[in-house]
């Protein structure tokens, strides 16, 4: 649902670092930080699969492309960049 409401303010034009959406870098850092301690607990598996269908695994990848596309800094936890990191390698 959150990557919905992401689309959702892109095609609006509100997916931006100085939008009418405030503290937007620090809602998608906590997201982030919670979709990584669902992976590291093993809720979200990382098998790459062939179907052309979303899959939990890449939601920090998309969640980092909506956050380049709108350039916006993600904060958060103190482990932002560990976790920035990760869903780039995925």
């Amino acid at each position: 649902m959150f990557l919905t409401l992401l689309a959702e303010l892109e095609k609006e034009g509100q997916l931006e670092a100085h939008s009418d959406v405030h503290n937007i870098g620090l809602i998608m850092g906590l997201i982030a930080g919670e979709a990584n301690t669902l992976r590291s607990d093993g809720f979200i598996n990382i098998k790459k699969s062939k179907a052309k269908s979303y899959h939990g695994q890449d939601f920090i990848p998309y969640l980092l492309a909506y956050a380049s596309k709108g350039n916006i800094s993600l904060r958060g936890p103190s482990n932002i960049d560990e976790i920035i990191a990760k869903g780039e390698e995925l």
